[in-house]
């Protein structure tokens, strides 16, 4: 199993780590593409990442892991990370965390003030977002999150309880094109 900072897996019969990062130096430039607009700001201090966007509209704070983890047949993913959440939502804001890109991927979503599970599909030229609102009571503590996806399914959990768990016809492809990174957004939209 993974720890607690943010690693992410591969499972081919025994999990693999692909990406293992903590940030108790700073955020490691080398790995992580950062990008902030509007009031939008990233910090790190003492191994904690902080992403705000203030209450200027369009603003966001985006970190984005350099390389991308191809989807390998047979194989389960896992994203793993200990999140720590400053407030328990905010109106206009958009706060998501897993594995994606604009166009697929698996994630986290804390839209306002409610927690959803998001699976992205590029279907046809046109990106298509499933969304599920979550039975999770938002609080300030620190919790796991994990996202585990493999050839048909996808299983949200937090704090090692599964809250969603998609199995059959999940409309996000598994396949070797389906290339994702891990993802932090903060998005402020009022």
């Amino acid at each position: 199993r993974a720890d607690i900072r943010g690693n992410l897996l591969v499972a081919t019969g025994e999990k693999t780590i692909v990406i293992n990062d903590s940030f108790p130096g700073g955020i490691d430039t080398g790995k992580w593409t950062q990008s902030t607009s509007g009031s939008g700001s990233i910090t790190a201090t003492a191994g904690v990442v902080r992403f705000a966007t203030g209450v200027t509209a369009n603003s966001q704070a985006t970190m984005v892991f350099n390389q991308s983890r191809p989807f390998l047949e047979g194989a389960s993913i896992l994203f793993s990370t200990d999140l720590t959440l400053g407030d328990t939502g905010a109106t206009n804001n958009k706060r998501r965390w897993g594995m994606f890109t604009a166009s697929d991927g698996y994630f986290f979503q804390l839209n306002g003030t409610t927690l959803q599970a998001v699976v992205r599909s590029n279907v046809t030229g046109s990106v298509v977002e499933t969304t599920t609102d979550l039975d999770f009571t938002l609080d300030t503590n620190n919790h796991l999150y994990d996202i585990e996806y493999a050839d048909n399914s996808v299983a949200f959990s937090i704090d090692g309880i599964i809250y969603l768990n998609l199995g059959g016809n999940v409309s996000a492809a598994r396949t070797a094109s389906l290339d994702l990174t891990a993802n932090f957004e903060n998005i402020n939209s009022g």
